[in-house]
């Protein structure tokens, strides 16, 4: 009988810290959770209207394109390629 009080007491004393332990390792991950739940949506690439200088560089290069066209400078291949890098915000050079 004295060894299963001592057996008893020293589960006990083994049980008692990997608890708080494991108490605390839960808390670690919940907390980490919350943040990375509430922190998601932060870093989301959002798109950024163009400012209105770039905005009027944008539509001078549209017209002096258009004016190529019309001119016959260029064909309607190279015209709605360098159309495509104006929308999508990106210079060509020539």
């Amino acid at each position: 009988m004295f060894m299963h009080h001592h057996f008893f007491v020293g589960r006990h004393f083994l049980g008692g810290p990997l608890i708080v332990l494991l108490l605390g390792l839960a808390l670690v991950a919940a907390v980490a959770l919350a943040v990375v739940l509430f922190t998601r949506d932060r870093h989301v690439a959002r798109p950024v209207a163009p400012s209105p200088s770039e905005w009027g560089q944008a539509s001078e290069a549209s017209r002096i394109l258009d004016e190529r066209f019309a001119r016959g400078e260029i064909d309607d291949e190279e015209y709605q390629r360098r159309k495509g890098l104006l929308s999508t915000g990106a210079s060509s050079s020539g």
